[in-house]
């Protein structure tokens, strides 16, 4: 079990999204997007995408913490790290 923690910024200040999986993926595209996949068991093939990126909307996120079942910390994502 993983937790993974997306943040990015608001108006209002800044906004985290918190999921929970089974199972999740890392992949760099080419135009510097790191896409995770996230499902929810080892056995599922469709997953939900989240997108770490220098891109202010809606739909990217600028960091990502991945926390194990003891939550500690395992792995990071951001825009200036990459995967």
């Amino acid at each position: 079990m993983f937790v993974l923690k997306f943040f990015k910024k608001h108006e209002s200040g800044l906004f985290s999204h918190v999921v929970s999986c089974q199972h999740y993926e890392k992949h760099v595209r080419e135009n510097g997007v790191t896409t995770i996949t996230i499902y929810k068991s080892e056995f599922t093939e469709n997953g939900i995408e989240f997108h770490i990126s220098k891109e202010d909307d809606r739909e990217h996120y600028y960091q990502c913490y991945i926390e194990n079942i003891a939550g500690k910390t395992i792995d990071k994502v951001n825009v200036y790290l990459g995967a």
